[in-house]
Parts: structure tokens; sequence; C-alpha cells
């Protein structure tokens, strides 16, 4: 079955908590719906949970920065439908997740989107990246960038305390 991204529909697609798993642009290559591409290793796989009062971003399987990175429109398209500024991105299962540069790419490619998304009438976002503790440092250049910049941004380690934060 082909998976599809989260788009902008009518109100009769149904309630708020249904689950959606994204494809990437290049999935026929080595996309991103959790098998294995030719290159033998498993491709990334987002899956988008909506709730009343947050999205929920669940990245698995191997990371790839250009995928990554077209996952983002997606989930700007459903916080814009719903209605929704919270973001509970959660990649503790992510596996080859990047070095400090990809991380730096990544960063700023959200926020370029994002800032187009708030341009366009989207409502800013607070977003929470929920990490295992061997990804989340002390060093985290790209949520100092974000932060700098307008975004609101923050890692973390423990889903309680993320949505603390988020408020959910």
């Amino acid at each position: 079955m082909p998976l599809r991204c989260i788009t902008p529909t009518s109100p009769s697609d149904g309630p708020r908590s249904r689950e959606t798993t994204a494809a990437c642009p290049g999935a026929t290559a080595h996309g991103v719906d959790g098998t294995k591409g030719r290159c033998g290793m498993t491709r990334l796989s987002v899956a988008y949970k909506e709730h009343d009062d947050y999205l929920e971003v669940v990245a698995t399987g191997r990371y790839d920065l250009q995928e990554a990175m077209a996952t983002v429109p997606a989930a700007l398209s459903a916080c814009r439908r719903l209605g929704l500024t919270n973001v509970l991105v959660d990649y503790r299962e992510l596996k080859g997740v990047a070095a400090i540069t990809q991380k730096i790419l990544f960063s700023v490619d959200v926020l370029d989107k994002h800032n187009a998304y708030v341009a366009g009438g989207g409502l800013p976002l607070r977003i929470a990246y929920l990490g295992s503790p061997d990804l989340v440092t002390a060093y985290q250049p790209g949520a100092e960038i974000a932060n700098r910049n307008g975004m609101d941004v923050k890692l973390f380690t423990d889903e309680d305390e993320a949505r603390r934060w988020l408020g959910v």
C-alpha cells in the first residue's frame, strides 16, 4: 500500500486522531517508507499523529538529510490545517543520525520553512525534539540557531518533560 503525506483536507476527512506516514518525493530510490532501499539500509519512516493540542512526528529507520528535509512541509501543512502550534518530534528510534554539520543544515532548512510558513499566515510553532540520551548533548547548535532566529525549539531526552514544556 503506498504511503502518503498529510495534506490539507476537508473537514469530512475524519477525526484529528488519525495517523499517517509520509513518503518522500525520492521514495523510489531510497524513500521514507520504513523498507530497505537499494543500498540495503532501512529507509527513513515518518509517522504523523494528530492530537487535539499538538502534532506528534515520529521518525524511525535510517536518517537521510534530504529525506528528513522533505518531510517538513507535511508537518507544517498539518499544523496549518489543524490550527496547531505545538509539535513533538520523536527521533529516539532513528538510526545513523547525522554529524553536527548535517544537524545544522537540517535546522537551517526547518528555520527557513518555518519562517516562510509564518510569513504565509501560519502561526509560529513551538517544537520539542525528543531524542535518546546519546543524541541529545549539551552542544545544540541547531536549536541555538533556531532560537536566535525567532523559533521556539528545545531538545529533550524525557518524553514527559517534553510534553510539559509544550503544555500538552
